[in-house]
């Protein structure tokens, strides 16, 4: 066993990965002489991915047959086909999408609108 303290040794076997990474299979030694090192990491691992996975949601495409938004919250929305695909901001207003113009707004009625998804700046929660 090393004299280094575990995250000492976390660190250190982080940057092993991302030297090893593409280049040969991952050494497995150090997780059958450190079972308690192995359970760090794979913790770390595990809560930086359900982090990564909850930002993403917060970004994606909502298809409307999903869910519609809260009435009132301009939102950006997807409209069209994969050959002409539109991408604006709009309200969800009495079942009537409205798209917001720098002129105005306008009734969104000849575009199916297929996907939603919420406007988030930077800086703000989704």
């Amino acid at each position: 066993m090393s004299d280094k303290t575990p995250e000492q040794r976390i660190k250190e076997l982080e940057t092993e990965i991302e030297q090893l990474k593409g280049e040969k299979p991952m050494p497995q030694a150090w997780w059958k002489e450190c079972p308690k090192l192995a359970q760090k990491v794979m913790e770390r691992i595990i809560e930086e991915n359900e982090q990564l996975q909850a930002e993403l949601e917060k970004h994606r495409w909502i298809p409307v047959s999903e869910r519609l938004p809260n009435k009132e919250k301009e939102v950006s929305i997807l409209a069209g086909d994969c050959r002409t695909p539109y991408i604006a901001n709009a309200l969800l207003k009495g079942g009537t999408w409205h798209i917001r113009h720098p002129n105005g707004i306008i009734l969104v009625a000849s575009w199916e609108i297929t996907h939603w998804k919420p406007i988030i700046l930077p800086g703000q929660e989704g």
